[in-house]
């Protein structure tokens, strides 16, 4: 059986508070490195569109791990009129591939999967017709 196996990495990007949003991303269970320039932060790793924390009731006790949405997250904390773009590969053998990159700004979060815009494009360009396109597929 094959592992998934995925990549991404961020562009520059500037935040309110460096130190808050490594701190908090760093105490999720990602696989991640947060680089600081004097272009900004850029993180890279595995994939880490989620990652989980745990969450502790008012006495300190365990309750369960939470999902956490590390795009959102970014977005909250990017300074205003910032933008960060995320690419992102992944495969499981030569079963699947996928490319995948996605822009966050401090109103929205767009994300591109590269095979669907590629087919979309042949079709409004006239190059396919939508018939042809489902058939084309590079999964087993």
């Amino acid at each position: 059986m094959a592992n998934y196996e995925s990549r991404m990495r961020t562009s520059y990007f500037n935040v309110d508070d460096e130190d808050i949003l490594v701190e908090t991303i760093n105490n999720l269970d990602l696989d991640v490195t947060i680089i600081k320039t004097n272009k900004g932060l850029m993180i890279y790793g595995s994939d880490f569109e989620y990652g989980r924390q745990e969450v502790f009731d008012t006495n300190g006790d365990y309750v369960e791990d939470e999902e956490i949405n590390v795009f959102t997250l970014i977005q909250s904390h990017l300074k205003d009129g910032e933008s960060v773009l995320i690419n992102s590969i992944g495969y499981e053998k030569m079963r699947y591939l996928h490319g995948t990159s996605t822009i966050i700004t401090n109103y929205d979060i767009l994300r591109i999967n590269a095979e669907d815009t590629v087919k979309r494009q042949a079709v409004e360009l006239g190059i396919l017709t939508r018939e042809k396109i489902t058939e084309l597929k590079c999964t087993n």
